[in-house]
């Protein structure tokens, strides 16, 4: 069946008497909610509105953008602020400690014991900081104008196109490793000078954990006599010196043997010192102050006498060293000529009186120099005692000043503590009157002044007045109960727009084109006002 007459649903429905346009009635035109659509119209203003929104999207990426930007701001700036604080905090901690080692080693410069330990510390201190600008400008200094004056080359070169002498800088090469030598150089003797230091620490460090312990059981200063040395000395006769080819083996032995006489020479001097020092210990120290600057002379004294000794063994090799190879070469000249032999003898005589000559030189230069010394250690105690005095009396006055300073705040501060009680009863007996008075003020202000009236109680009072009164007020029932403040019934009604809508309405024209165009062309009794005009809808 739905074959032979497809116009049929499945339903059995015939669809052909189904209207598509709703009408009225059979003379009246189609309902206005059905009408034709513009395609092109449509398509333009979809794209119109795509467009729109695109730029709404850059607008608010840029938005973000600008946001993310400020929140990273905001964000460094609190980290600034944060750690601006963390550094003064910081800043403020280092300033507080370094004004307490100021004050330790103030107080500690000032006392007896430790002045003169703390004055070497600044002493020393003060000749680093000068001797640093020197060790700058010949360490580091050459290397930095030299990566300079290298790196201007390199964009001159660049600058001017001569990339040949980038490809071949055999002469910069040659000047890099001239200074990397230099440097090498410098560092290995820097090295050294650091070891022979670091050596010199540990002893002295030895030295006063020594002092310490010896301190801290026996309770008494150590003697010098039981220092440790400060530098190891190979004693005896050195090996290269046996092993020196010399004919005359008297004058090698004489000569070997002064290796002997100068170490026992040396060590008879240190032994002096060590027992000279070690009497000193016994009736010269009254206190710690005075044991380490006796402990300081003895400690460079002995460093000189040991340096003197490696010095005059070393001297004494290279003089060995000299005489033995003059008198092998005298040897050598004897063997080829026999008649020399006498004056090989002399020459002899005169090289061993030479050397006799030579120790005496230097034992009569050491003995001067130990005078010397002597004389000077001497002018240095008496001076150090001299300064001694003065500083005690100096004290005494600075503290009898003092005193006398203090004595005279006591006294203004007492002074000023009895007018300011003065002063105090004096405010408080002067608002005492002035608060009586106040009060006074307002119990004069609260008495009764009423003059005496007898009529009054007999009189009507004024509620029995109001009482008696007949007049009734008018009260109008028709007013409402709330004021209008919007168009009237009346108003509504007198405007052609609504008696214009009634009447189409009536005639079912009230939603057709025509209707709507009516509608625009109408303009209302009173014209609205500009603020309140709508701009949602304003598609431009």
């Amino acid at each position: 069946m739905l074959k032979d007459n497809p116009e049929l649903t499945m339903s059995g429905r015939d669809m052909r008497h189904f209207v598509t346009s709703h009408r009225n009635d059979e003379t009246g035109l189609p309902a206005p909610k059905y009408k034709e659509v513009d395609y092109a119209k449509l398509k333009a203003f979809a794209a119109e509105q795509k467009f729109k929104g695109h730029e709404k999207l850059i607008k608010v990426k840029k938005l973000q953008l600008v946001s993310k930007q400020s929140k990273e701001n905001n964000l460094l700036k609190q980290h600034h602020m944060v750690w601006k604080k963390e550094f003064n905090r910081l800043n403020s901690l280092k300033n507080h400690l370094q004004a307490d080692v100021d004050e330790h080693v103030r107080q500690n410069a000032e006392s007896e014991l430790l002045g003169q330990i703390y004055g070497d510390f600044e002493s020393y201190e003060n000749k680093l900081d000068r001797d640093l600008p020197k060790f700058r400008d010949g360490t580091i200094t050459p290397i930095w104008n030299l990566r300079e004056d290298l790196i201007i080359w390199v964009e001159e070169c660049k600058l001017c196109g001569m990339t040949s002498d980038l490809e071949k800088p055999e002469n910069v090469k040659d000047t890099i490793d001239l200074v990397k030598n230099q440097q090498q150089k410098l560092m290995e003797k820097l090295r050294h000078e650091q070891k022979t230091l670091e050596e010199e620490l540990n002893i002295r460090f030895a030295f006063l954990i020594y002092i310490f312990f010896n301190m801290h059981f026996t309770g008494d200063l150590p003697t010098l006599s039981r220092l440790p040395l400060e530098k190891n000395i190979q004693t005896g006769i050195p090996e290269e010196a046996f092993d020196l080819e010399c004919p005359d083996l008297e004058l090698k032995a004489s000569v070997l043997q002064e290796f002997i006489l100068l170490d026992q020479k040396y060590v008879e001097r240190l032994d002096q010192l060590e027992e000279q020092h070690q009497k000193a210990t016994e009736l010269v120290y009254v206190s710690h102050e005075e044991w380490w600057m006796m402990y300081k002379y003895y400690f460079e004294r002995r460093k000189d006498l040991i340096s003197d000794w490696s010095r005059d063994r070393t001297e004494l090799l290279n003089r060995a060293k000299v005489v033995f190879s003059e008198a092998l070469a005298a040897y050598r000249l004897e063997e080829y000529k026999e008649q020399s032999r006498q004056k090989q003898r002399e020459f002899c005589n005169d090289l061993y009186t030479k050397v006799r000559e030579w120790r005496q030189m230097k034992l009569e230069a050491m003995q001067l120099e130990q005078e010397y010394l002597e004389q000077r250690r001497q002018e240095r105690l008496a001076l150090l005692r001299e300064e001694e005095e003065r500083e005690k009396i100096k004290r005494q006055r600075e503290k009898e000043r003092v005193d006398n300073d203090q004595v005279k705040y006591r006294e203004a501060e007492l002074e000023k503590k009895r007018e300011e009680q003065m002063r105090k009863v004096e405010e408080e007996e002067r608002a005492r009157a002035e608060k009586e008075e106040l009060l006074e003020r307002i119990r004069e202000k609260v008495r009764p002044h009423v003059d005496a009236d007898l009529m009054r109680l007999w009189s009507d009072t004024e509620a029995w007045q109001a009482r008696m009164k007949d007049e009734e007020e008018f009260i109008n029932i028709q007013r409402p109960l709330f004021e209008i403040n919007t168009f009237s019934t009346k108003k509504i009604v007198a405007d052609p727009r609504f008696r214009l809508a009634e009447r189409l309405h009536d005639a079912g024209l009230n939603k057709n084109p025509y209707a709507q165009q009516v509608y625009s062309k109408l303009q209302p009794l009173v014209a609205p006002r500009r603020d309140m005009e709508s701009t949602v809808f304003n598609m431009k």
